[in-house]
């Protein structure tokens, strides 16, 4: 199982969607207890939509050029990791090959990708043959590309219970999970509890006196968010280390969604311990490398 957290994050300046999520991949023993088997599992995916005329079809290859518009979205999924990672493959390949079937040049709404995830998800498990498996939870998050408003969708699948879906709400004080550590209420409170000490906190600030006291007023506000932030990570930095969490561990992933010029721009960062992708060799010279971005994670 796993933690995957999702808010609309307004700190040092920028209005972002912020996803985290543990790195952990387990096994459920027959006595209930988790068995850890990889410490570095991804659960944050940035899936690229393309949308396409369909005059742009070569013919010659079997793909599309020149898609009239681009953007990105993220998912984060919790539950059985080789059927989750199965329809994110699937939802990827439909998302790259969008065309506009009647003319015009349509853009994508939150509410028709959703639609089309939960088509993927219903009929995969609909040939599925292993019912005990049948369980993943998926967060779709960005930017509408009609309105550019920040957008969360939930989306789950239960084995012998169908699919469930719906829009969740993406405020400044909305924050959401999904995983098995939403059955630890302790966890939830402790986010709450804290988002919610700082806002009562950064609305009880009020402008000082002297020619700086704008300045000032919104430098503690920008602090204000950028504490929201950490307190976050903080958090589910401790449930990735406690030994009482044991579906969840290895190391903290960040992935965060940007409106950039009309379209959503996804980008990716870690916490600042060893991983899988550090030090790969060069993929073409002189010194053509992947780079590696990672932070120091929570107020520490």
């Amino acid at each position: 199982m796993t933690v995957v957290c999702c808010w609309l994050n307004n700190s040092y300046g920028k209005s972002r969607i912020t996803a985290l999520a543990d790195s952990r991949a387990t096994a459920r023993l027959q006595n209930g207890n988790y068995q850890p088997l990889d410490e570095a599992t991804v659960k944050l995916f940035r899936v690229r939509i393309r949308c396409h005329s369909l005059d742009e079809f070569d013919v010659h290859t079997g793909s599309w050029s020149s898609p009239y518009y681009e953007t990105e979205i993220g998912i984060g999924y919790a539950g059985f990791c080789f059927e989750a990672l199965t329809v994110i493959a699937l939802i990827t390949r439909a998302l790259e090959d969008l065309a506009a079937t009647e003319g015009g040049t349509p853009k994508p709404e939150p509410e028709g990708i959703a639609r089309l995830v939960v088509a993927v998800v219903d009929r995969y498990f609909k040939q599925h043959k292993r019912a005990e498996t049948q369980s993943i939870e998926l967060f779709l998050f960005g930017f509408s590309a009609i309105d550019l408003t920040p957008w969360l969708w939930k989306i789950v699948h239960k084995s012998g219970k169908g699919t469930t879906t719906a829009p969740l709400p993406l405020g400044s004080d909305d924050f959401h999970v999904i995983g098995n550590i939403t059955t630890s209420t302790s966890y939830m409170k402790k986010v709450v509890e804290l988002k919610s000490w700082i806002k009562k906190h950064k609305e009880k600030l009020r402008k000082g006196q002297g020619e700086d006291a704008h300045f000032e007023l919104q430098l503690e506000k920008a602090r204000h968010e950028s504490a929201d932030n950490k307190a976050v990570e903080e958090e589910t930095l401790a449930q990735i280390e406690s030994e009482f969490a044991q579906g969840v561990g290895g190391i903290l992933q960040k992935m965060e969604a940007f409106e950039v010029g009309g379209r959503t721009s996804i980008s990716f960062t870690r916490d600042d311990r060893q991983h899988i992708l550090d030090g790969l060799p060069a993929a073409g010279r002189p010194g053509l490398g992947y780079v590696p971005i990672g932070e120091k994670m929570g107020r520490g």
